[in-house]
Formats: structure tokens, C-alpha cells, sequence
């Protein structure tokens, strides 16, 4: 969801030739992709849920993976080439170049804002723990028996009960 958000955005902001706002928001997707996705998933990836989810997940970070790098191309090219050539091994017609690939389409039905919204205030709470237990020296490592989250807002505990789970 976050990946065709970000496709969307680029796409509405390089047609008006607004190139400084895209980085962030690439950075961005790079950080949650690499220090939540594929640390949340590692299970996954490693096939201990089932060959079904390793191959779903497997499947969702390479797509991922060769949209980040058609969206990079015309920002970083050379970075984006040196990917794409080791993400094009598995797929056989694969262009040569990332270079000949147009910036990915959006695809609207994979757009969830509220699903993005939820797992953007996940990250928050993440993050505020961690900030926490290094207030209070705990290791990460350190299992805590439990974690209460307050907030007055109804719909942030619904979205966080449901990214529990």
C-alpha cells in the first residue's frame, strides 16, 4: 500500500516538476521497508510460517524492490541500475536496463490510507517504546511482561489492538 502511495505521489509531483519533495518520501519507504518490513517478517522470509507465506512474502519484497528501483532511476541511476541487474536474474524477459522501464503505474486498489495511517501510528508507538527503555536503560533484548497503551483517541487503540494481532 505504502509502495502505490509513493507511486502516486511521484508521479503527481515529477509532472509538476517538483523533484525536491520525492526524495524524502523515497527515503522514507526505504527506512520502513528495511528497519520494520524486513525486520517484522524475518520469520516469514525464512520460511518458518509456511513455504505459502515465505513464497507471499518473498514475492511482495521483490515487487517492492522493482518499484523502488524504477522510481529511483531518473533520481540515482547508477544505484538503481546496480539493483535492478541482480533483481532482473529471476525474471526472464526482463529488460536489460531499468533504464528502458517507464516510472510504475498506480494501482489504486492496492492503496489502503487507513491501513497506512495504522501502521504509521504502530511505528509511533515503536519508536516511543524504544525511546523509554533507553530513558531507562532496557535492553531491546529484555522481554517486558507487558506494554499498556493510553490514548484518548479511540480510533489510534482500535488500530493498534488490530496491528497487534
Amino acid at each position: 500500500a505504502a509502495a502505490n502511495g509513493l507511486v502516486r505521489f511521484m508521479r503527481a509531483e515529477m509532472e509538476a516538476y517538483r523533484l525536491y519533495t520525492v526524495v524524502p518520501r523515497l527515503v522514507e519507504l526505504i527506512d520502513q521497508l528495511t528497519n520494520w518490513y524486513i525486520r517484522m517478517n524475518k520469520d516469514r522470509f525464512s520460511g518458518e510460517r509456511g513455504a505459502g507465506e515465505r513464497r507471499t512474502s518473498l514475492c511482495t519484497l521483490f515487487e517492492v524492490l522493482m518499484m523502488l528501483c524504477r522510481m529511483m532511476a531518473p533520481l540515482t541511476p547508477f544505484f538503481a541500475e546496480h539493483v535492478y541487474q541482480n533483481l532482473r536474474r529471476v525474471v526472464p524477459d526482463a529488460p536489460a536496463s531499468v533504464h528502458f522501464l517507464m516510472i510504475p503505474e498506480v494501482n489504486e486498489a492496492a492503496i489502503d490510507p487507513q491501513m497506512e495511517a495504522d501502521v504509521r501510528l504502530m511505528l509511533q508507538v515503536i519508536e516511543k517504546g524504544r525511546t523509554l527503555r533507553e530513558r531507562h536503560t532496557l535492553s531491546t533484548r529484555t522481554p517486558l511482561p507487558e506494554v499498556t497503551f493510553v490514548s484518548a483517541d479511540a480510533v489510534a487503540l482500535c488500530a493498534v489492538e488490530t496491528l497487534h494481532e
